[in-house]
This record gives C-alpha cells, structure tokens and sequence, in this order.
C-alpha cells in the first residue's frame, strides 16, 4: 500500500508544479508533509526491526517479557 501512497502523492506534486496559486502550493505542501511521514514511519520500523535482530542476537529467541 505504501508505494502506491508514494506514487500518488509524487504524481500529484507533478501535477500542481506550474500551479503558483495559494490552493495548490497547500496541497503539494500536504503533500511532501504525508511523503515524510511515511519515510519516519520506515525509518522507525527499520531502527525497530534491526534493534529486535539485535537484541535476539544478544539474548536469544528466548526473547519473552517477564
């Protein structure tokens, strides 16, 4: 689904890059707004899963809360 988020929004930032009015210049700013937080989010689940490798590493799989 992500990609196709990404798609989107790139093809709509296309679209709007002759349009200098106020209305546009909101929806390409919404636009690159939704494009980063989709990169922290995978940046986030990216740091989460190679801390879990690591800590599965450390500790084993016997990785369960106590």
């Amino acid at each position: 689904m992500i990609p196709e988020q990404l798609i989107g929004l790139v093809r709509d930032i296309i679209r709007l890059r002759r349009d200098t009015s106020l209305e546009a210049n909101k929806e390409r700013e919404l636009a690159l707004e939704k494009i980063q937080i989709i990169g922290r989010t995978a940046t986030f689940f990216q740091w989460l899963r190679w801390h879990e490798k690591t800590a599965r590493h450390v500790l084993g799989d016997d990785m369960q809360p106590q």
